[in-house]
């Protein structure tokens, strides 16, 4: 069973205005976007994130996979952030553990303005 699916069956900590919220702040919800660093989908996925969940190269995979490898890497860092600090992380939190795990503690600026508006949409979608 691939691993996209698997977390597809178990469920994920990833609320689904969460979804909606980072394909609109990370590429304008285009699913052709390329970053400067190789990110690639609507959701910005890194090239080194890819890889450790699939073989199969980005621009060949469907918007499920997509999704559920996107699902599948940002509760892993949820669930590691929860185990952490024993709470659920904020939608701020959230969108600089998927942006920027490395700096939760000390984010850009540009990445705290990004998760202002993550975290505005979110709550917009409710």
């Amino acid at each position: 069973m691939t691993p996209y699916l698997l977390c597809f069956l178990l469920g994920s900590a990833v609320p689904e205005p969460w979804m909606k919220a980072l394909a609109l702040v990370e590429s304008g919800d285009n699913p052709r976007a390329v970053g400067r660093h190789g990110e690639r989908t609507m959701y910005q996925v890194h090239p080194k994130v890819w890889r450790m969940h699939t073989k199969t190269p980005m621009h060949k995979a469907g918007p499920n996979m997509v999704r559920g490898i996107v699902k599948e890497e940002w509760s892993r860092r949820i669930n590691l952030f929860e185990v952490k600090h024993k709470r659920k992380p904020t939608p701020r939190e959230a969108y600089i553990l998927w942006n920027a795990p490395s700096r939760l503690r000390n984010p850009s600026r540009l990445t705290k303005d990004t998760a202002v508006r993550f975290e505005r949409l979110v709550e917009v979608s409710k």
